[in-house]
């Protein structure tokens, strides 16, 4: 007689397995529907996103039985979605939906989640490359804002057939960055190549640090004490620079008052007219709605500093601003290399860009680092209260 707990369908998949795909595919769908084509066919672009987010709400539900959340977190969500309801307000739900995927993913082993989610992305990059220089598909040569002016702007920039530059290369630079995290060396390799092709025709100065990083991480010699400081030290000169250029770009008429009209005109070239940008936006709100974020009208743009501003008021803007750099600032403290570089560059970058959100490898990496330095400092603080208690039981059992 057999015992029936040990016999299996051939067929049964572990559920792990399921989420680990129905992830993946979120990643294909979010890549494919960034190409120029999809986006301006009619209706196709809803339904891919609709698809997303059904399998992205799958991946959730089957990861509940295998890791299920705090109450923390589901609180975080409904408050999300309760931002949602009130104002329309996608930027919260795009964060809480994305630090839903990055804690589920750091439950488990991370690779398992990311390998396959970097492979899903490049599967609709590498393609669209090809059939781009082909000729087979449209790409669009993007002539940037400010290039009469030869302010640090490329002269034209190659989509590949994607809607703008800059998408593939948050593609790419989120796979070169995860497969670095990762420690995965052919991908690594792989994404290496195909963010250098992109780099001819693109010429991205948001993503470029990703790459340079990666290469000191690999050229240095990494047991050499004072290598490693240099570097970490770098990495903390990163994220001042992001904080401050942060707290300057969220503060426009400050800037423009401080600035002579000459140099703050060169200063909102430099950064392709965003500041302009956010000064007028910030004109169609009250103080109380840029302070608290409670307020009907949702700005977006290619900041997620900023976005923050607009999502939820200028306070919270604050706490995450100085919360990413205190972390960052721990993460250096031990020593943790990959961490500190991985949330310096999500600083940098989400000056300038947002890559935010459940399908955004850089997001979910920066994340993956955040949660990681947060339980490394947390675990390291318990064993030192342990060792306090236990010195200070024995110290008083002696003197007994």
């Amino acid at each position: 007689m057999k015992n029936s707990n040990s016999s299996k369908s051939p067929l049964s998949i572990p559920l792990h397995s399921v989420s680990i795909y129905l992830l993946a595919l979120t990643f294909l769908i979010y890549s494919a529907g960034l190409l120029d084509v999809i986006m301006h066919s009619d209706g196709l672009k809803i339904y891919l996103d609709i698809t997303r987010a059904l399998l992205l709400l799958l991946f959730l539900l089957t990861s509940i039985k295998v890791t299920p959340y705090d109450s923390k977190v589901l609180m975080f969500c409904l408050y999300a979605l309760l931002c949602v309801t009130i104002f329309h307000d996608m930027f919260i739900l795009e964060i809480a939906t994305g630090s839903l995927v990055a804690l589920t993913i750091s439950k488990k082993k991370p690779t398992i989640y990311l390998k396959p989610a970097i492979i899903a992305t490049l599967a609709v990059v590498i393609p669209a490359m090809f059939l781009a220089k082909m000729g087979i598909i449209n790409s669009v040569v993007f002539i940037a804002p400010g290039t009469a002016d030869n302010t640090l702007t490329a002269a034209s920039k190659d989509t590949f057939g994607f809607w703008h530059p800059n998408q593939i290369t948050l593609l790419v630079a989120g796979c070169l960055l995860t497969s670095f995290y990762i420690g995965n060396k052919k991908l690594l390799v792989f994404c290496m190549l195909t963010y250098a092709v992109l780099l001819e025709s693109t010429i991205s100065r948001t993503f470029l640090p990703i790459p340079i990083l990666i290469v000191l991480y690999t050229v240095l010699p990494s047991n050499n004490k004072i290598v490693r400081s240099c570097f970490l030290l770098g990495t903390v000169v990163i994220s001042i620079f992001a904080t401050l250029a942060s707290l300057v770009t969220s503060l426009p008429l400050i800037l423009k008052s401080t600035l002579t009209p000459e140099n703050y005109i060169i200063a909102d070239k430099i950064l392709s007219y965003r500041l302009q940008i956010i000064e007028r936006y910030m004109e169609d709100l009250t103080l109380f709605e840029l302070v608290t974020g409670w307020s009907p009208i949702k700005h977006e743009l290619d900041s997620a500093y900023i976005n923050t501003i607009f999502s939820q008021g200028y306070l919270i803007y604050l706490a995450v601003t100085l919360g990413l750099f205190y972390i960052q600032f721990v993460a250096v403290k031990h020593k943790m290399i990959k961490e500190a570089m991985v949330i310096s560059l999500f600083m940098l970058i989400a000056n300038f860009e947002t890559p935010i959100g459940a399908s955004s490898l850089i997001f979910i990496v920066a994340l993956l680092s955040i949660i990681k330095t947060i339980k490394h400092n947390s675990n390291i603080n318990k064993f030192r209260n342990i060792a306090m208690t236990s010195h200070a039981t024995i110290t008083a059992q002696s003197r007994q």
